[in-house]
Order: C-alpha cells, then sequence, then structure tokens
C-alpha cells in the first residue's frame, strides 16, 4: 500500500471534520433552522446526510415547527455543497412532490413509523 501523500491526508481529514461539523455549519442553514434540526436528533452533516433533506424537513414539520418551503431547499442545497437559489426547478417540484401535504401533528398524535 503506497502511503497518502500529504494533500490527501489533508483532504480526507477535512471530510471527516466537515461530516462531524456542527450543523449549524451546513450551508444555508441559519440558528433557527440548526435549532429545528437539533431537535429531530439532526446535530452534524453526517446526521443530514443519513437522514436526507426529505425526511428532516419531514420531521421538522412533525415536530410541530412551521417550516416553508425554503428550508427543504436550504436544506438539499446544503447536501449539495450549492445555494438553494441555485437548485433547479426541476429539483425544487422533485423534493415538493417528496414531501406532499405533509402536516404537523396534532396534540396526541403520534408520527407513523
Amino acid at each position: 500500500m503506497q502511503p497518502r501523500s500529504i494533500d490527501e491526508e489533508t483532504t480526507r481529514m477535512r471530510r471527516k471534520t466537515e461530516k462531524n461539523a456542527d450543523i449549524l455549519n451546513v450551508r444555508n442553514l441559519g440558528p433557527v433552522s440548526a435549532t429545528w434540526l437539533r431537535a429531530v436528533g439532526i446535530r452534524t452533516r453526517e446526521d443530514l446526510e443519513k437522514t436526507g433533506s426529505t425526511e428532516a424537513y419531514i420531521r421538522i414539520v412533525m415536530h410541530g415547527f412551521k417550516p416553508t418551503l425554503n428550508l427543504l431547499y436550504a436544506l438539499e442545497a446544503g447536501l449539495r455543497g450549492v445555494h438553494w437559489t441555485k437548485l433547479s426547478k426541476h429539483v425544487k417540484e422533485k423534493l415538493k412532490r417528496a414531501v406532499g401535504g405533509t402536516q404537523p401533528l396534532k396534540k396526541g398524535q403520534h408520527a407513523p413509523r
């Protein structure tokens, strides 16, 4: 096995650090979004990658928060490393269909498993 170059090792460490970085460090997300994500168990970029943008958005809505679709776009764009306004119309439509008519749970209701 060939030893890694310093550049390769630096890149690998940077990626590992980014994955474990606080969710607030994900592009497009601010303090309110980060608070909502933490409330539903998403604390790092890696958590968001595992969960996916649509599932994260659905969890936030089901938890009782009232996000706009801009949060959905911001989550997806953050995973792609671009500004949310750079998502194509096609991608935005696909995301909207994926979350459908997600509504917050009423008192006493439980999220489907």
